[in-house]
């Protein structure tokens, strides 16, 4: 009764269970099965999952009667961080000891359990308030609650705990830490009768839901049983309403007498089962109905209803009850609520009769129909449109074709595609009422497509005019399959400390329905957990969507999940997140990043038809790529190559950056005895209308920032007059040669630079056959033919991490070069001199102008692979091989 809203958990085993308690049975958790909220922390043993209180936090609750900014602490028991201070006496709270005092899931407030309730009700979300995304701003429509309930969905709806097998749902509780020993009142502790347990279960005979073990001795009576059985199934109405039957056959039971002792004369019958029931109810009784409204006084008021009684009738009797005589029952409807392992609701139709319904229900289970509520809730529609997002359709169909199909699957058809992406395959629809985009979600997610099913999402809708003036909401997009398992513990880190309706797992429909969910607000910050592919697939989806946002350019920060990370690394991101930064001190970084710009340019394929031949670059690959790090051709794309197909063999194999790097080095030996690919006859290049002459070389590099190869600097750091200073926002592009695999690996150990080809913004280069290249670590094979390179039509917006930010738990350097000695070449790539200490810093210009129109360009853009020369090993072997 003390959860007038109850929200279900989204529960998932627990990584991290030292010294964490249940708050269930407040028993130390020591079992890796054992679960944990991935919203608000929430833990509980196993055996205590169906007895956890539904009390996670709510993430969209915007009113319009609601104050901006409005929203009250969010208390949950336990379980504090190590050091916390009461916010009251600021004294120590934290407890290893037991389950004690409590904290705001929403802010870091911590108090006794004897001080928060002096503490103020009002939350601030506190020091990252303005990068949250308050559940106040957020309406989310409760489709399941708006359902029209046909009778085949209602079946449904009701026997929707049957999908399991039984065999599955018994076994959840057969090591239930709630058994206790049941002593008669003859017996002791050390009584010498040997002790059993009874098994108690709850359902039809043949069909029992679950059971509850109970350990007696053979002396215990029936009336005692029955009482540590309601005890453990959480039942506390009057015992005298129970009783217990023992089964004669599959078909047929008898009642228990209260002073017959079930096992006292043993379990000679190995079939015979004991059942919890309750005493056949009257044509009359009471409900409990709860009112979803925030007012003063009572949440529940105790209706008397009849077996006839319909639902009419029950909302009609409630408002009187309530003192809303004024309302018309018109508007409002009666949902049943279940309560058990976890939320399911639905709204009633008037003709139903609720106490004909829990009259049914007790037959299946008694402890179901003792957790299921009825709530008086006002009928309103949504505060606007209710939009779907409906991905993995084909790519690059005509519109026509995707308007027949979902007008093919869709079978009302009032609804209006908002807006279509083709290039991503994705369409989002709007629907006027709740009711009807619940039906189109259940046909779309049966529908197929080219043999494909449909991934179909809603869509929160953010309210602009609830938030803040100094809100900026950072959106958080995470690539779970990135880092080796780190993307799903990031996502459920970040879960817990903002709302969920701002992070989303590119594995539900990639960037777009975040960024869609986020188009009317006018300044917000992007935060993508992944790697260099992942940051480019995100840019891209910008560059799609861009004109349905109101913030068409908003900055883009990095967590290094991958394996090179080189963007990461220029912007002082770091290497790679090895799980020591704590994710509090990752947003304070974001928080306090400075905004500067990115070139991206267009690379453009054009195969040569003139030989008549069949290259493998085959038709599928697309004429265009935009490439925000570097473009290889040669040894270098080939190395890169050999890796994508390794990883395309096994992918289950690559998921960490150690074994990426053994590929590597084992790719690169392979590649350093390789016949030579006669580059220069193979290969022209022009730099700006200019013809360069080609030394003799394997491998052309064409670098947009000052990292390649998981951190190394190939243009070099000496001084030239020929050429300006490299930064990655003055429209420039460096452009150098590699004799071969030896001679990246001394780039990457330091004794060499690559040889310098020149600089400039516009560069071609003639292909005579076909040969390996690579776009931001995209490899594949190209046929003969021209390679055009141009600036997109504007920059990107990035954030760069402010090196005092840094935490000390982070071991990864904050430059984006590796190494503190560095070295001076001559234009031939031979060693003239080094120094130490340098300051990398000048790859930074601080001084570029931010873009103010960020245009998406008529380009095609790609997903690109998180491919990187990254093996240090293999490249330290190289540079000493060569001395």
């Amino acid at each position: 009764t003390l959860i007038k809203d109850p929200v279900g958990h989204q529960w998932s085993p627990s990584s991290s269970l030292r010294r964490k308690f249940c708050n269930v049975c407040r028993k130390l958790l020591n079992d890796s099965s054992d679960y944990s909220c991935e919203v608000c922390e929430y833990y509980v043993h196993k055996s205590c999952k169906d007895s956890a209180i539904n009390s996670c936090k709510r993430s969209a609750t915007y009113n319009l009667k609601q104050k901006k900014g409005e929203n009250e602490h969010h208390w949950q028991e336990g379980n504090l961080p190590s050091g916390s201070k009461c916010f009251l006496c600021k004294k120590s709270c934290s407890t290893s000891e037991c389950l004690a005092s409590v904290k705001c899931k929403w802010c870091p407030t911590t108090a006794h359990s004897g001080c928060y309730g002096h503490v103020t009700k009002q939350c601030d979300y506190g020091d990252f308030n303005h990068l949250m995304l308050p559940p106040s701003a957020v309406s989310l429509p409760n489709l399941a609650l708006w359902r029209r309930m046909s009778n085949e969905v209602q079946k449904n709806f009701e026997n929707m705990h049957l999908e399991s097998s039984d065999e599955v749902l018994l076994s959840e509780h057969i090591d239930s830490e709630d058994e206790f020993l049941v002593d008669s009142p003859g017996d002791s502790v050390h009584s010498s009768d040997a002790t059993n347990s009874i098994k108690v279960y709850d359902g039809k005979l043949d069909n029992p839901r679950l059971y509850k073990v109970v350990h007696a001795s053979r002396t215990t009576k029936a009336s005692q049983v029955l009482r540590e059985a309601l005890r453990l199934y959480q039942i506390t109405d009057d015992p005298d309403n129970y009783y217990l039957t023992k089964t004669l056959d599959q078909s047929s039971e008898r009642t228990l007498d209260a002073h017959e002792m079930p096992l006292q004369f043993g379990n000679r019958n190995k079939k015979t089962m004991i059942f919890l029931r309750i005493k056949n109810a009257e044509k009359s009784g009471n409900i409990r109905v709860y009112l979803a409204i925030e007012r003063d006084g009572s949440s529940f008021k105790t209706i008397k209803v009849q077996y006839a009684t319909n639902v009419a009738d029950v909302i009609k009797n409630a408002l009187i009850k309530f003192c809303l005589e004024d309302r018309r029952p018109e508007d409002f409807s009666l949902v049943m609520t279940h309560l058990f392992d976890g939320v399911r609701e639905r709204a009633m139709q008037t003709d139903e009769c609720p106490w004909k319904i829990l009259t049914e229900m007790k037959r299946r289970s008694i402890r179901e129909m003792k957790f299921t509520r009825f709530y008086l809730r006002p009928i309103y529609e949504p505060a606007s449109n209710v939009i779907l997002c409906v991905s993995n359709l084909p790519m690059m169909l005509k519109e026509d074709t995707y308007h027949s199909f979902l007008k093919e699957h869709i079978q009302h058809g009032n609804f209006a595609v908002d807006v279509l992406y083709p290039c991503s395959g994705t369409a989002f629809l709007s629907f006027e009422t709740a009711d009807l985009a619940s039906k189109a979600m259940n046909e779309l997610k049966t529908a197929t497509l080219s043999g494909k099913s449909l991934f179909v999402k809603l869509i929160p809708n953010i309210h602009t005019e609830a938030l803040s003036d100094k809100s900026i909401p950072l959106l958080v997009l995470v690539n779970v399959r990135s880092g080796g398992g780190q993307g799903n513990e990031l996502l459920f880190d970040f879960q817990k400390l903002l709302n969920p309706h701002q992070v989303h797992s590119l594995s539900e429909g990639g960037p777009l329905p975040g960024l869609y969910a986020f188009r009317k607000l006018q300044s917000f910050r992007i935060l993508v957990c992944g790697g260099d592919g992942t940051v480019g697939w995100v840019l891209s989806s910008i560059d799609e969507c861009c004109k349905d946002l109101a913030c068409r350019d908003p900055p883009v920060a990095i967590l290094p999940l991958g394996t090179g990370n080189d963007l990461s690394r220029v912007l002082r991101w770091g290497a790679g997140y090895t799980g020591s930064e704590d994710t509090s001190a990752l947003l304070m970084s974001v928080d306090q990043a400075d905004v500067t710009s990115l070139d991206r340019w267009l690379i453009i394929f054009e195969s040569s038809d003139t030989s008549g031949e069949t290259f493998t670059a085959g038709v599928d690959l697309p004429n265009s790529f935009v490439m925000n790090n570097y473009f290889g051709i040669g040894s270098d794309a080939a190395v890169a190559l050999d890796f994508h197909n390794a990883r395309e063999e096994a992918p289950e194999k690559f998921t960490s950056r150690l074994h990426n790097k053994s590929v590597y080095f084992r790719v690169g030996l392979r590649n350093m005895v390789r016949k030579s690919m006669d580059f220069n006859e193979n290969v022209s290049l022009q730099i700006d209308d200019t013809e360069v002459d080609l030394p003799t070389i394997e491998g052309i590099i064409v670098l947009n920032i000052a990292s390649w190869g998981a951190g190394c600097d190939p243009w070099g750091q000496y001084s030239d007059d020929k050429f300006s200073t490299p930064s990655s926002c003055d429209n420039l592009l460096e452009v150098i040669g590699v004799t071969g695999v030896m001679h990246m690996g001394q780039i990457k150990s330091g004794i060499r630079s690559g040889i310098r080809l020149g600089q400039g913004s516009k560069i071609n280069m003639r292909l005579k056959s076909e040969l390996p290249v690579q776009v931001d670590g995209e490899p594949w094979y190209q046929a003969p033919g021209n390679i055009i390179i141009r600036p997109t039509l504007s920059q990107v917006k990035m954030l760069t991490r402010r090196s005092k930010t840094r935490s000390t738990k982070t071991e990864e350097p904050a430059r984006a070069l590796v190494s503190s000695t560095f070295y001076s070449f001559d234009e031939g790539g031979a060693l003239i001199g080094s120094s130490r200490d340098k300051d990398t810093d000048s790859i930074f210009n601080e001084s570029c102008a931010l873009t103010e129109d960020h245009g998406s360009g008529d380009v095609s853009t790609t997903y690109t692979s998180e491919v990187s020369a990254t093996m240090d090993t293999f490249f330290l072997s190289g540079a000493l091989m060569s001395l």
